[in-house]
């Protein structure tokens, strides 16, 4: 009995692999109207290019960032 004591169960992880620190990314929850979301996967099916939504909002985001930082300047 005594050996049982000693022994230490190892956990085996299930699904998928955390990502390495410098690939994380914060998820910010927004809503938006429903006109928006139609106006935003209008212009995703117009580019074709199997883009998501999320990288797209993401590269509007960051475009207008700039925008208003080149702005400021």
């Amino acid at each position: 009995m005594l050996a049982a004591e000693n022994e230490v169960m190892v956990r085996t992880r299930v699904g998928r692999p955390s990502k390495p620190a410098n690939e994380l990314q914060t998820v910010v929850p927004v809503r938006f109207p429903p006109d928006l979301i139609e106006r935003l996967d209008a212009e995703l099916t117009a580019r074709g290019d199997g883009q998501s939504r999320s990288s797209v909002i993401r590269e509007y985001v960051a475009g207008a960032l700039t925008a208003a930082e080149r702005k400021r300047r």
